[in-house]
């Protein structure tokens, strides 16, 4: 039987950023770990962690809860590294608009 643990190391993401997707989708940590793997599959899916991130960091901006949106920053700029979005090249450009 796999453990949380199991399923935030095979999603391949940081606990970080497993707890925003779970707190922004209001889904348990497993599901989110889940969302957060088949997110990454795809240009579209990073695109919207990213989104997820920016806008649980707004909310706890809003809420007043700096310590929070720092960490939440963190976990977006790190999220940033380890997953950069490139350019799409003119080919990949024209191909997506097909």
């Amino acid at each position: 039987m796999l453990c949380l643990q199991d399923c935030l190391d095979f999603s391949g993401l940081p606990e970080e950023t497993i707890l925003a997707i779970a707190e922004h989708e209001q889904v348990p940590e497993v599901v989110a770990a889940e969302i957060g793997c088949t997110l990454l599959a795809s240009r579209q899916g990073i695109c919207r962690i990213r989104q997820f991130l920016r806008e649980n960091i707004a909310h706890a901006r809003e809420l007043g809860l700096t310590a929070k949106a720092r960490q939440l920053d963190h976990a977006f700029h790190d999220f940033e590294k380890a997953y950069p979005l490139r350019a799409r090249s003119t080919a990949q450009h024209a191909a997506g608009r097909l």
